[in-house]
């Protein structure tokens, strides 16, 4: 479902990415954050980034 209103960098949101992908790629619900500051005349475009749930099994600095 497509987000129906402007939202503010910083916001965080669940993301399914389940239509319209297939494996490899990733295709389960997820929550991301929006990067991108509103744009003038572009209220239906974002950059969002995808939040990992899990550990990383190596940490590195």
């Amino acid at each position: 479902m497509p987000i129906l209103y402007p939202v503010a960098a910083g916001t965080i949101l669940l993301c399914d990415d389940d239509t319209g992908f297939r494996p490899p790629e990733m295709v389960k619900r997820r929550p991301v954050v929006v990067v991108s500051p509103r744009l003038p005349h572009r209220d239906g475009l974002a950059t969002v980034v995808p939040l990992s749930t899990t550990a990383p099994r190596e940490p590195v600095p």
